[in-house]
């Protein structure tokens, strides 16, 4: 059975076909499980801009920007406990081991309905990563959340990253699944993991 699985973990299709990472929450306490993901921002789709969706880049020094970002992701993630205005400051400026550089919202109507931030990792500089992309629930289902993703890729391909690794909870399974659209991999093997 366990022989099973690892060949199951390392083929994407089977990943895709079988639906693994949904198995995952029945077999695990899924919401303390991660999986890395690994992007070669060559290999990605090509963003494709729609001109309904405005994104700009944002300063979260800016207090009524960071109250919006809150406002973005405790809707978007419906935490047990939500983020607080010091709370996301010190995650975004503070992070364990990633460094947040530029942050975006996407605008529709004027209004920002979704974030999506890039950086790098403290350790490896050389990799870049992303953080906390969130939707507002009533702009998901949309295509909003690949849109911000790739914009993401294509803006850590313009600073000149060549690959990408993001980490995420097993529990957030549909944003898995927007990265692996993307062009996203499952990384196991623990020489490449950040």
């Amino acid at each position: 059975m366990m022989r099973i699985l690892k060949n199951l973990v390392y083929d994407i299709k089977a990943i895709k076909k079988y639906g693994l990472i949904t198995h995952f929450k029945y077999l695990f306490d899924y919401k303390h499980v991660i999986i890395n993901l690994h992007t070669h921002l060559d290999y990605v789709p090509q963003f494709v801009d729609r001109p309904e969706f405005v994104i700009k880049e944002v300063n979260l020094n800016d207090k009524i920007i960071l109250k919006q970002w809150v406002d973005i992701v405790n809707d978007a993630y419906g935490f047990d406990k939500p983020f607080t205005i010091n709370s996301a400051k010190k995650y975004m400026e503070n992070h364990l081991y990633k460094i947040f550089e530029h942050t975006y919202f996407v605008y529709f109507d004027s209004r920002p309905v979704g974030t999506y931030s890039i950086g790098r990792f403290k350790v490896n500089e050389r990799i870049g990563t992303t953080g906390r992309f969130a939707v507002l629930k009533d702009y998901q289902n949309k295509g909003l959340g690949r849109y911000l993703v790739l914009y993401g890729f294509r803006k850590l391909k313009e600073k000149g990253y060549k690959n990408l690794e993001s980490v995420f909870v097993v529990s957030k399974d549909y944003s898995i699944r927007i990265y692996l659209r993307c062009g996203a991999i499952p990384q196991f093997k623990k020489k490449y993991l950040q």
